[in-house]
């Protein structure tokens, strides 16, 4: 194919251009006259897709994409199939992104008969996660927790940083959700730990999620008379099912009589041992020990 520019004759000897019709294409000649225009594009969508998913289909939009031939990425690990041109503005193909592929933004380019055009961005992406809902549970509980994020298919195992803390009944509900229990023993450090999902040999970002326990807040009245027996509330959260309210030192003995998430309530027998003397105060749970108020109970 040629093109004629100027003053000139094609290979039968008839000049070029034509003076009759100046736009004049010579099909026997396989010669025509005027401008062939590069390709060009102005965007990918979706312009990301994640490495080992299930192939991701794009459509590429631009101008003078009639008659692309092929469409390029840079880079390693990305396959191209099923080129489609819809119409001079829109092509159609597919990506299979290899597990092994780079994470990383790849240049994406087409190529015509007038040329190849320039380069759109296209993202590699892993497995993510964007969230865990509730982010935090108590000790001594099983928790439904879900996961959200991106490229979750294929989801083979939920990990927990605390080893107190194991997984079960993980379930892929789809490429953006896996469900689990977390079953949080009573041991369970009390701190934030991390989470992750692993994925047909690939392993996400980490969330955080927290392992709560019994806390104290608060005992009222925060002080007692020498043998007498008082009646005592304490204050805090996770407190359901108390079993045990303890005063450090001796002579000082408290029964639970109720508790609630929130309170507890009891009484202390305040029989001899040192007067005068700060105590500190703890209560016992179904879901492990509480904190400790230092110094919170003073028999006078």
């Amino acid at each position: 194919m040629k093109l004629i520019t100027g003053s000139r004759k094609d290979f039968f000897g008839n000049p070029r251009p034509d003076s009759t019709n100046p736009s004049h294409f010579d099909i026997g000649a396989i010669e025509f006259q005027g401008a062939i225009l590069t390709p060009t594009l102005a965007m990918i969508a979706p312009s990301s897709g994640v490495r080992g998913d299930s192939p991701v289909s794009v459509i590429l939009t631009g101008t003078n994409l009639t008659g692309t031939s092929a469409v390029n990425v840079s880079g390693t690990g990305i396959t191209v199939s099923g080129i489609t041109v819809v119409n001079s503005t829109t092509v159609q193909a597919t990506f299979t992104i290899a597990s092994n592929a780079r994470l990383t933004a790849r240049t994406v380019t087409v190529t015509t008969v007038a040329g190849t055009s320039h380069g759109v961005a296209f993202t590699v992406t892993g497995p993510s996660l964007a969230g865990i809902s509730p982010a935090s549970g108590c000790r001594g509980t099983t928790v439904p927790v879900t996961l959200t994020g991106a490229g979750l298919t294929g989801a083979t195992a939920v990990k927990v940083s605390d080893t107190r803390v194991t997984v079960n009944s993980a379930t892929v509900v789809n490429d953006s959700k896996v469900t689990a229990n977390f079953v949080i023993t009573a041991s369970a450090r009390l701190a934030a730990m991390t989470v992750r999902v692993s994925t047909l040999g690939r392993t996400t970002n980490n969330v955080a999620f927290t392992v709560t326990g019994p806390t104290l807040t608060s005992i009222t009245p925060a002080t007692g008379t020498h043998n007498t027996s008082m009646p005592v509330t304490l204050a805090g959260s996770d407190l359901q099912g108390a079993t045990a309210i303890t005063v450090s030192g001796t002579g000082v003995t408290c029964t639970v009589s109720s508790s609630t998430a929130t309170s507890i309530s009891g009484n202390c027998d305040i029989t001899n041992g040192p007067r005068h003397t700060a105590r500190n105060v703890t209560a016992t749970t179904p879901n492990g020990t509480t904190n400790t108020l230092n110094g919170a109970f003073t028999v006078n």
